[in-house]
């Protein structure tokens, strides 16, 4: 029982592990984004279209930083321009364009329904200057899929170590009988 309790510790520690292995762009920016006054539900997500990463970040709401305007909505194309910047200059894994989303601006305060702008690489090094080659780290789905081949190998292993601890279990318990089959 003690072999299955340490199978099951390592697997949860090798799953718990994987999940953490990445770096944390995403956490960074939906911090940088808070500072920049933009938050409430914020989301980042990478997919990839044909051979182009598109990064999509969706933030509720967009509000003023400046101090005498603090707390007050900010208009669409000024809230566009403050979460490209703040993407600009945060580090996130390689992308070529940016999706941005949000769902209430000063222009439209009641509205529900989320409005789209799509940003491209070259756009927003026209509008903020070349992006420092350091602040690009490159995706997982970049090195052909071999860092998730190496962890074939541990999780297979730990796979069977559960599967003779559980099997060695229920026959010391009588639960399974084991037999033996040779053929001539």
């Amino acid at each position: 029982m003690a072999h299955l309790r340490l199978a099951l510790a390592a697997l949860a520690f090798l799953v718990l592990a994987s999940g953490c292995a990445g770096p944390a762009a995403q956490r960074d920016l939906v911090r940088t984004l808070a500072e920049t006054g933009c938050g409430g539900a914020a989301a980042v997500d990478y997919q990839q279209v044909r051979n182009r990463v598109v990064l999509s970040v969706s933030v509720e709401e967009c509000v003023a930083a400046h101090p005498r305007r603090t707390g007050e909505l900010v208009g669409h194309a000024e809230a566009v321009r403050a979460m490209g910047r703040a993407i600009w200059s945060t580090p996130t894994y390689r992308f070529d364009s940016v999706m941005v989303t949000m769902y209430r601006t000063a222009d439209e305060p009641r509205r529900t329904r989320p409005r789209s702008v799509l940003l491209e690489r070259e756009q927003l090094a026209a509008d903020f200057g070349p992006r420092d080659a350091a602040l690009d780290t490159p995706r997982l789905f970049d090195d052909g899929g071999r860092v998730a081949w190496s962890y074939l190998p541990p999780l297979a292993g730990v796979g069977g170590a559960l599967l003779l601890a559980g099997m060695v279990s229920a026959i010391r318990a009588g639960r399974v009988l084991p037999i033996l089959i040779i053929r001539r």
